[in-house]
């Protein structure tokens, strides 16, 4: 466990250091092709002519002239360099206002009566425009409101959570974590409240870029709220539902949530969000005892208990086959329910009876 944490935490170092590289490279590239180089040359320039010799001769004058037109070029050289960069530095916010005041005159020239329609168009145009706690703040009450759609409500939770994989090289704007926190928090509360979902047409309204996916550079916050989303969005509607009207199965069971927290369990470095989502894993592949028939909370404990002491089962091509991979690694092995806090466990328990017909 000991051994887990440290690697977490060697993962968050890197992690920043990457990202701080990512939205500096062009200055790292100054600094490692112009400056370094002339100061080398500079200084072996300035040692072979004698000028920092504290006997002898001193330098003739036309050496100190010719050393001190060397460091005036490189000097040139570096700040017309340095002008550069702040140049297309600006070009670029330049050209993303153009391009946002475009799009706010066009939001503009909507109709005062579309109310839903100007509401779907402010709210991406605040989050492009960095404003993302503002869009936050109102995005709750919108959605109560009936005022948004909630294609475009999980559109702006996913840009505000993805923030951080989409950050322009040339704008060093850092992960913002309390806007993160609460998009997810945002996201697991309307998950909960039965929102996420749309009866007919079958539609599951989700972050895109964690459907099939998974983040693991988000706060731990972050990553629990959206877990827990993930698995009220599926205990929300009957196994019926999922596998008739959406029908987007693979191997009889849905690639939303499945193949997210497939990718959680096995790419994750914080263990206790890996260890949620093979517990969800497991609940979801319904291997229960022969007697599926019987009901009542007591018997699903049961069905739960025997599911953590038989984590295999015969799998089929495919996604199936790829669940029962993870869950047979020793980490989640002697995998149990206890191990976890108790809105998994609860959870875990909804989704085998929702999910309670055979995987042979």
């Amino acid at each position: 466990m000991q051994q887990a944490v440290v690697t977490f935490y060697d993962h968050i170092r890197w992690r920043t250091i990457r990202r701080r590289m990512r939205n500096r490279w062009l200055y790292a590239i100054f600094l490692v092709v112009i400056v370094l180089p002339m100061l080398a040359m500079a200084a072996s320039i300035a040692v072979r002519s004698h000028m920092f010799a504290l006997a002898g001769r001193p330098p003739k004058d036309q050496q100190i002239k010719i050393f001190l037109t060397f460091v005036s070029g490189g000097l040139a050289t570096a700040v017309t360099f340095v002008g550069l960069l702040l140049t297309s530095h600006h070009n670029a916010r330049e050209r993303r206002r153009l391009q946002l005041e475009a799009v706010l005159k066009s939001l503009d020239s909507l109709p005062r009566s579309q109310v839903v329609e100007r509401v779907c168009a402010a709210f991406p145009a605040m989050v492009l425009l960095g404003q993302q706690r503002v869009a936050l703040r109102a995005l709750n009450p919108a959605i109560v409101a009936e005022s948004m759609d909630m294609a475009t409500a999980t559109w702006v939770i996913d840009q505000v959570l993805n923030s951080g994989k989409q950050v322009d090289p040339l704008d060093d704007r850092p992960i913002d974590s309390p806007a993160v926190n609460e998009a997810a928090v945002i996201l697991f509360h309307h998950a909960k409240a039965n929102r996420l979902t749309q009866c007919d047409p079958a539609e599951v309204y989700f972050p895109g870029n964690l459907f099939e996916d998974w983040n693991r550079d988000l706060p731990h916050d972050a990553k629990e709220h959206i877990l827990l989303a993930m698995a009220y969005t599926l205990v929300q509607r009957e196994k019926d539902w999922w596998t008739r009207k959406w029908a987007k199965l693979e191997d009889g069971l849905p690639r939303f949530p499945t193949r997210a927290w497939v990718k959680c369990a096995k790419t994750e470095f914080d263990p206790q969000i890996s260890k949620c989502a093979a517990v969800l894993l497991k609940a979801l592949l319904g291997i229960l005892s022969e007697d599926g028939g019987a009901s009542g909370a007591k018997q699903d404990a049961r069905n739960m208990s025997k599911a953590e002491a038989r984590p295999s089962v015969e799998m089929s091509e495919g996604l199936a086959k790829e669940v029962g991979g993870v869950l047979k690694k020793r980490k989640f092995r002697s995998l149990t329910a206890d191990d976890v806090r108790e809105p998994y466990r609860k959870l875990a328990i909804d989704i085998q009876r929702k999910w309670r017909a055979k995987n042979s």
